[in-house]
């Protein structure tokens, strides 16, 4: 599969939320659903892309959205990929692009999502703190990793 990386582009949000969305019903379908389609659109305009590095990896053929990265300094706030488009080294790709602007970075992952757990530990990223849940806005429990170059 042939795929571009590159910085997105302010109105690919609506194209991104999408993607969030589909992947997050695909991959975590434990987690309730909060929001709908349009706060999702909202919420990737004016805080995602307002606040974070977004890049994504669009389909040399198709040119749709991929997979996506969005972080800010020391945090990587967002990793999605498309479901048919998993285990094509498009995350890696994508986690490189954040650690090249950063010496170290931490994210959280939800408890159950093994399968991104086992991802961030074999790219270097250690579990530095668990919660209950309690203080996110699924009420999942989760993990805080950490990875350092340093």
């Amino acid at each position: 599969m042939s795929y571009q990386i590159r910085e997105a582009l302010p109105e690919e949000s609506a194209e991104v939320a999408e993607l969030f969305r589909r992947s997050r019903l695909h991959f975590l379908p434990y987690l309730p659903i909060l929001h709908s389609v349009e706060e999702d659109r909202e919420y990737f305009r004016e805080t995602v892309f307002v606040d974070n590095t977004v890049n994504v990896a669009v389909h040399s053929k198709t040119g749709r959205i991929i997979a996506f990265i969005a972080f800010e300094s020391g945090h990587l706030n967002h990793l999605y990929i498309a479901p048919e488009h998993v285990r094509c080294g498009l995350g890696e790709a994508l986690l490189e692009t954040a650690r090249i602007e950063n010496d170290s970075l931490e994210l959280w992952v939800f408890q159950e999502n093994e399968p991104a757990i086992a991802f961030y530990r074999k790219h270097g990223f250690e579990v530095i703190k668990s919660t209950d849940g309690a203080d996110n806005e699924e009420r999942c429990p989760d993990h805080k990793m950490l990875w350092s170059s340093i």
